[in-house]
């Protein structure tokens, strides 16, 4: 709803301009989600295989060269995509994030910085909700554009288990214990519709 509320916005106070074009894009399988952390025996990672969703993008793209291209819609990554590689963690890391209450993490794209070539790098605005809470925050991108049909923003954000009032895992009446800081990547890639 925000998003269309700045387009209408924009056209309105900006004479000449052109309406913005809109492009569909699918949400490709091989976009993968990490989760990387440590714990006081030592780091894990905690990583999505594939996507399963069929979920589409739109991007809206105005002749504004300051302006930023808006996005509609979002993903939904489910939770038990996520595997730690040790089945006591992956389960611990389902629990910890709610997963059988809230089985699915939310990323909705907002906004990005234009970008043209290849390799550009675009700061990304990006909601998102995870065991019931939302978080909004702004994400680096690299951008890779160097197929028509393609697309893919690859960035990386620091984030703590507190963010989504989360309590970090701990097993073994404590003896093991995850630290509070994570550094969730993101690999966002997409083909055009049509």
């Amino acid at each position: 709803m925000t998003t269309v509320l700045m387009i209408l916005f924009h056209l309105l106070f900006s004479p000449g301009t052109k309406p913005p074009v809109a492009e569909r894009w699918i949400i490709e399988r091989n976009s993968v989600f990490t989760i990387e952390g440590k714990s006081n025996v030592a780091p894990f990672k905690c990583q999505t295989s594939q996507y399963l969703n069929n979920d589409t993008i739109t991007i809206l793209k105005d002749d504004n060269p300051h302006a930023p291209f808006y996005f509609n819609g979002g993903l939904k990554v489910m939770i038990r995509w996520f595997n730690c590689e040790q089945q006591v963690m992956t389960r611990e890391m389902w629990r910890t994030l709610k997963e059988k209450e809230r089985p699915e993490m939310k990323i909705n794209l907002i906004s990005i910085t234009r970008f043209k070539q290849n390799g550009q790098k675009a700061m990304g605005l990006v909601d998102i909700e995870l065991a019931g809470v939302t978080k909004r925050c702004e994400i680096l991108f690299e951008v890779h554009n160097g197929h028509p049909k393609m697309l893919s923003f690859s960035g990386t954000r620091q984030m703590c288990f507190a963010d989504f009032r989360l309590k970090p895992p701990n097993k073994l009446a404590g003896l093991i214990k995850v630290e509070e800081n994570l550094m969730v990547n993101f690999t966002i890639k997409m083909k055009a519709v049509g």
